[in-house]
């Protein structure tokens, strides 16, 4: 079981390590840092961790996110494929400027998740 990560996040938080790669299967982007947020709607990743893989590609029309203490700020999406734990998801993921990405209800509805937070551990159950 992955332990929550405490670096940069007060309280602890769940974190998982994806890879991310094209959806023809190539240019793969190992060890992406995803917070586990069940009240995200949507998977944004981390532009920092997946530039090589989007830098050909062409870029949505933004898209506006409002954050959960009201902040308003600006998304572009791609077509991408992502691996959690062993399980692969294809779509099309938002992008955002910030160095950990968020692992949203869209993927997260599609696993089983245990959340431990009294022993600050998850994992995907099988």
């Amino acid at each position: 079981m992955p332990r929550y990560e405490d670096r940069g996040f007060s309280p602890p938080a769940p974190v998982a390590i994806v890879s991310v790669s094209k959806l023809d299967g190539s240019g793969d982007v190992t060890g992406v840092p995803m917070m586990i947020d069940s009240g995200a709607d949507v998977t944004l990743l981390p532009r920092k961790h997946i530039e090589s893989l989007i830098a050909d590609e062409a870029e949505s029309q933004p898209f506006e996110l409002e954050g959960f203490d009201g902040t308003w700020t600006t998304a572009t999406s791609v077509k991408l494929a992502l691996r959690v734990e062993g399980r692969l998801f294809h779509g099309e993921f938002l992008v955002l400027d910030q160095e950990v990405g968020i692992l949203g209800r869209n993927v997260m509805n599609r696993l089983r998740l245990m959340l431990d937070g009294p022993n600050l551990k998850w994992e995907v159950v099988r």
